[in-house]
């Protein structure tokens, strides 16, 4: 007899591949080996339970400074949705210190958690400690919950000199065959290989952004809140193009196999992953991962290859053609800018900016094969 444990999920996904989770109210996803059976699942849920047990704050503890800051903090309400999953990692990292009086945090106590993230989790997540910490205990020194910030004088750790170089810039060969993807990866890429996009901007970015002849995209930064109005070029728009076509065609195939129901296109996002759903983060770079490694492998693309390196690949790519810093922030939506600032130059921007996405556009073409005539661009699949 199958006794069903609430709060664990057990199933077999898509690949026939056995899964289960502890999901929990109010706890993170956890995933948990599928073959547990009996006492051996008993004792593991039981272990993730006293792990996850909801806490009576108690006063002047570190697990009600945490709760506060959440619940009253305009810094917490302002960070996008990305930063505030950063941020929530450190706070479950800090649960064995939740009841932990706010007076024991010091500034050598502080420096000392540094460490030791930096020993655990790498420098990355060190430094990401201190900036939340930083502002939770900021948050702690204006409502009176504390008198210092501890962590306010601790140093960042420094990037280790024999990392390779983080996101760095695709080559124009790489770009190429990175766009080779799937057309439901491949829209995604050359929106970071033309345009420079964040990944967050381009998995949110709506339907609407695109004008009916497919020429101007405009959007709103979600890491500056830049409004940006961008030229789509020839061959960007070849892509989107083609993208539109196999959207259209999927779902032209569904309500096929399904003659007596209304099955329809329900997603807003401009882009959607192979089922026609609205990309999720971890669905988009778990597809992304999986395709960018399968060219590493073939030695098609070097290693140390990151989406967020098609940001950089734009930027150099301008930098050698000439433009100044001053001009790419305009593409890149870097900075802000004032709102006459933004209408005082929105017309003569227009130029520069088609300038700018016609020569990225050229720098491709001159790598190698145009992207917009390969045939699994155009007929991208499973």
């Amino acid at each position: 007899m199958l006794v069903r444990i609430v709060g664990v999920k057990t199933y077999t996904d898509r690949h026939g591949k056995a899964r289960r989770y502890y999901r929990r109210k109010g706890c993170p996803t956890v995933a948990m080996d599928p073959t547990l059976e009996g006492n051996a699942l008993a004792a593991e849920v039981a272990r993730l339970d006293a792990l996850y047990k909801p806490y009576a704050a108690r006063a002047g503890t570190l697990i009600l400074l945490i709760q506060s800051y959440k619940e009253k903090s305009a810094h917490w309400e302002g960070l996008r949705e990305r930063t505030q999953t950063d941020y929530g990692r450190v706070f479950d990292y800090l649960r064995p210190v939740y009841d932990q009086r706010l007076i024991d945090f010091t500034a050598p106590v502080v420096a000392g958690m540094r460490d030791t993230a930096r020993d655990d989790k790498g420098f990355k997540f060190a430094n990401q400690l201190l900036v939340t910490l930083k502002m939770l205990f900021g948050f702690g020194v204006e409502y009176g919950h504390m008198t210092v910030n501890p962590a306010a004088d601790i140093s960042t750790v420094a990037r280790p000199k024999d990392l390779p170089e983080a996101n760095r810039p695709w080559s124009p060969e790489e770009a190429i065959e990175l766009m080779r993807a799937p057309i439901y990866l491949a829209g995604p890429i050359a929106m970071s290989a033309y345009l420079g996009l964040r990944e967050g901007d381009v998995l949110k970015m709506a339907k609407s952004a695109l004008d009916d002849r497919l020429q101007v995209l405009s959007l709103t930064t979600s890491k500056t809140r830049r409004a940006l109005e961008l030229p789509v070029c020839d061959d960007l728009r070849s892509i989107l193009m083609a993208f539109l076509k196999w959207r259209a065609e999927f779902w032209a195939e569904q309500q096929s196999k399904k003659p007596r129901e209304t099955v329809q296109d329900r997603a807003l996002t401009m882009f959607v992953n192979s089922r026609g759903q609205p990309w999720t983060g971890d669905g988009f770079r778990t597809s992304w991962g999986k395709w960018r490694d399968s060219l590493v492998e073939s030695g098609k693309v070097a290693p140390g290859c990151t989406f967020h390196g098609g940001r950089h690949t734009v930027g150099t790519i301008l930098a050698d053609c000439g433009f100044e810093a001053v001009q790419v922030k305009h593409l890149l939506g870097h900075g802000s800018e004032s709102m006459t600032e933004h209408y005082q130059r929105r017309a003569k921007r227009r130029g520069m900016l088609k300038d700018m996405t016609d020569a990225v556009q050229m720098a491709y073409r001159l790598g190698g094969e145009n992207v917009v005539v390969l045939g699994r661009v155009e007929n991208g699949s499973d």
